[in-house]
């Protein structure tokens, strides 16, 4: 075969730098609540709309870095609740 080279090699372990992390992985509502041993994953959804947890809004779902979990577990705190004023969930606190 006169005149062709010859076909690139290609290593998986090139495509992945070592120094480069994976991304974080995002943990929906009901894993992250598992994962925090939480009884309701509405629990997780007043802190993340209070700003007690970071999350992340993908369109209209809610979303939580597996890292923040871990941060969160590891430094043996848990956010403080929201006010109970802040997230009525009765008709007549949502009538005031």
């Amino acid at each position: 075969m006169k005149g062709k080279s010859p076909a690139p090699h290609h290593r998986a372990a090139e495509s992945v730098s070592p120094t480069k992390a994976l991304p974080d992985r995002l943990l929906d509502v009901t894993e992250a609540a598992a994962t925090l041993g939480l009884k309701s994953p509405r629990t997780l959804y007043k802190w993340a709309y209070a700003g007690r947890i970071p999350s992340v809004r993908i369109g209209r779902l809610l979303r939580f870095r597996c890292s923040d979990i871990e941060r969160l577990i590891a430094s043996g705190e848990r956010p403080a609740f929201a006010a109970p004023n802040i997230f009525p969930s009765t008709a007549a606190a949502l009538r005031r």
